[in-house]
């Protein structure tokens, strides 16, 4: 079987052209496929305005896990323990606020019609339009939406810019000073769920560490979605009305 980088993107575009999904966030070490313990958060997403409202954690349930095995100190775990909160995140466009302890929510104060942080829930699936020469068929299988088939992929992602029409951001420090034009040539790998009816389940990509750092071991980000076309509607902070999901 098959399969180029065309059906790939017609695969995301068939996604996007859906306009809204729900979305679950995993970060998983060493393993693209995540699992119930890697859950970051979840929340939804509207990509026709490349908006966004979720709840996310910095340390997952896995990684609390990790650090009692390792016999880190109780103050380390403590700090971890800390962090594994959730915070709610509200994205518009190319700005991301926080909501803070109070229920304040204080933004990053970047252009909404500016590039799409990989912070994004959305980052993943529009990088994956960068995916080129001949993606690889991992397997096929019945997952929780039914029959996948599972594609690896190299993603560059100066192919993905000039498949997204809006901005996408690239991750800071890594290629020079992060700018969408100057990521041309790198590449990392990626792993793509296709559902039966061609559109896209989940997407994972490598972490930011290993742009920076190919030798270290990989940390994939994981982004699900479900319930696609389903009514949301995602309200601004700072107006009248608070941000909200429905």
């Amino acid at each position: 079987m098959h399969f180029g980088p065309e059906e790939i993107r017609r695969a995301i575009a068939r996604t996007v052209a859906r306009r809204t999904a729900r979305v679950a966030l995993y970060a998983v070490p060493a393993n693209p496929t995540p699992g119930r313990d890697d859950l970051r958060g979840t929340g939804v997403v509207e990509f026709s305005t490349r908006r966004a409202w979720v709840s996310d954690r910095l340390v997952t349930r896995r990684g609390l896990e990790t650090s009692r095995r390792r016999g880190e100190s109780r103050l380390l775990r403590r700090l971890k323990r800390g962090i594994a909160a959730e915070t709610e995140f509200y994205f518009d466009g190319g700005r991301r606020y926080v909501c803070g302890p109070d229920g304040a929510w204080t933004s990053d104060g970047a252009d909404p019609a500016g590039a799409m942080s990989d912070h994004h829930p959305s980052w993943p699936l529009h990088i994956l339009s960068g995916a080129h020469g001949t993606p690889a068929l991992v397997e096929e299988v019945n997952d929780a939406v039914g029959k996948t088939l599972v594609l690896d992929a190299e993603v560059d992602l100066s192919v993905a810019q000039a498949h997204t029409p809006h901005p996408l951001g690239v991750p800071p420090g890594v290629f020079g000073d992060g700018a969408p034009e100057s990521a041309s040539g790198h590449c990392i790998p990626a792993r793509a769920w296709l559902t039966a009816d061609g559109h896209i389940w989940r997407v994972s990509v490598a972490s930011r560490r290993h742009l920076a750092r190919p030798r270290d071991a990989i940390m994939w980000f994981a982004s699900e979605f479900v319930e696609l076309g389903e009514p949301v509607t995602v309200v601004p902070p700072g107006l009248a009305t608070e941000p909200r999901r429905t």
